[in-house]
């Protein structure tokens, strides 16, 4: 993967972590904060785990 895109995700990741933080101290909505959570960590692994097949012409 390119640098700059794990560098962009581990930006999204904290800043979704500390979301969560403030959702567990009711500053936000938990469930909001929760489901960015998830989003950012399914598309990181998605993202890591995706296979470059050839597709086709």
């Amino acid at each position: 993967m390119n640098p700059i895109i794990i560098t962009g995700m581990t930006l999204l990741f904290g800043g979704a972590f500390f979301l969560q933080i403030l959702g567990l101290m009711n500053m936000i909505p938990v469930i909001l904060s929760s489901l960015i959570l998830f989003v950012i960590i399914v598309s990181g692994i998605y993202g890591m785990t995706r296979k470059k097949t050839f597709k086709g012409f």
